[in-house]
């Protein structure tokens, strides 16, 4: 019987039940005004220093700090707060001074995030340029997934305390029906959404990263289903199951009808890497032979032993 080689990728679907947590919130500070931009969300991450909205023009940048700012400050004003202030203009490629009080380079600083929010300080004495700390909404990570904004352009500004950006749900336990048998060292991943996600190995937990499979799905879905193959498809040769041979110290192997009349069957010893219905998958050193014992037990006196 003929034999031939075929690449496998031993494809499944894999339905998937997932368990969810809500995500943080940006708290809006003390606002007042009009909503008058919405900074569309790229790719729906929110990064330090970038502009989230705007008020009456203004524009109100997430920063990643330790803690919100919750005072004005200008010249004059020390404590942790103007450090903060220091660090974060220093962080932002602006003039900035050091240690925890204000000083001229901390107005110069100032200047220029008053040009970036919006806020024209050009001609302003530095001894007279303050810091609002409503031009900032506070940024807990360097980097916040979005799930949705809750301003909208035309609206009033959101009230203190209130939410303007729901960060993404957080996947916080996840099962797949399809890992049965299958282990990390082989190299499976799950297909989900366009999207591949290398699969741990355990049907339990089978994200190493669940964050990444938060981002491609809408919502907190109970359940979706998925595709469950290997990231590298292998070469196998696909055999009738009949033909595998078990030998007595526990290895497999096929047998090849002889090249000569006269001769006896060659015993090739394989390894088997699953199958399906009515073909079995193996690998081993087939060299130039492709005839196959489909019934090796008619021709040999036992197993994996040449006559």
């Amino acid at each position: 019987m003929p034999v031939s080689a075929k690449e496998y990728d031993d494809a499944r679907p894999a339905a998937l039940e997932m368990k969810w947590a809500d995500g943080a919130s940006l708290l809006a500070p003390g606002w007042s005004g009009v909503v008058t931009e919405v900074v569309p969300d790229k790719d729906r991450v929110i990064r330090d220093g970038e502009p989230v909205l705007a008020i009456d023009d203004v524009r109100r940048i997430a920063a990643s700090t330790p803690r919100p700012f919750h005072r004005p400050l200008g010249f004059g004003a020390e404590g942790a707060d103007v450090e903060m202030l220091n660090q974060l203009l220093a962080r932002w490629a602006m003039p900035a001074g050091t240690g925890d009080s204000w000083d001229w380079e901390t107005s110069e600083g100032i200047r220029l995030l008053g040009e970036k929010v919006g806020v024209d300080l050009s001609e302003t004495p530095w001894r007279e340029i303050s810091f609002d700390p409503s031009w900032l909404i506070w940024l807990p990570t360097d980097a916040f997934p979005i799930q949705s904004i809750a301003a909208s352009v035309g609206a009033m500004a959101p009230a203190q305390g209130s939410a303007v950006v729901n960060g993404r749900a957080i996947l916080t336990s996840a099962s797949v029906d399809a890992g049965a048998g299958v282990t990390a060292e082989e190299g499976f991943v799950i297909e989900l959404q366009g999207q591949e996600f290398e699969f741990s190995g355990d049907a339990t937990a089978p994200f190493a990263d669940p964050s990444a499979v938060a981002a491609v799905l809408d919502g907190k879905p109970a359940q979706a289903n998925g595709t469950l193959r290997r990231a590298e498809p292998i070469s196998a040769w696909s055999v009738p199951p009949s033909a595998v041979m078990a030998a007595r110290d526990g290895t497999y192997c096929v047998g090849f009808r002889a090249e000569k009349s006269s001769g006896a069957p060659r015993i090739v010893e394989i390894t088997v890497l699953g199958g399906a219905i009515g073909e079995t998958r193996v690998a081993g050193e087939f060299g130039e032979s492709r005839s196959i014992l489909a019934n090796p037990s008619e021709v040999l006196d036992a197993p994996c032993v040449s006559n």
